[in-house]
């Protein structure tokens, strides 16, 4: 499920966990974090563990400072780029940027 916003629900997390796990769950604590390198930041202060997009951790992976909790075992999710249909030439510009930026960065479905 996407919440608004293009958030991932928890539920979507927590079923992806529990696949892994093999069994249920339960987690108790959930932290929110403004973006996704003070996620990072956190996890790296020994804050928890997380899920993390790949191309942020790969350093923290390769050098050992992260490890995967259950390797080989991603979670992918759709990302969503949302712009008013009355754009400026300016947005549309960007917009085309980005989603090329995009489809040359992220998993493709």
């Amino acid at each position: 499920m996407q919440r608004p916003g293009g958030r991932v629900n928890r539920c979507r997390k927590a079923q992806h966990l529990d696949r892994q796990a093999g069994q249920r769950l339960i987690l108790r604590h959930r932290h929110t974090l403004p973006s996704p390198h003070a996620f990072i930041a956190a996890t790296l202060g020994s804050m928890g563990w997380g899920l993390n997009p790949e191309s942020l951790v790969a350093p923290y992976l390769a050098d050992g400072t992260l490890v995967e909790l259950v390797p080989d075992s991603p979670l992918d999710v759709p990302l969503y780029w949302q712009h008013a249909r009355s754009a400026s030439s300016l947005v549309e510009g960007l917009s085309r940027q980005i989603v090329g930026a995009a489809r040359g960065a992220l998993v493709q479905s």
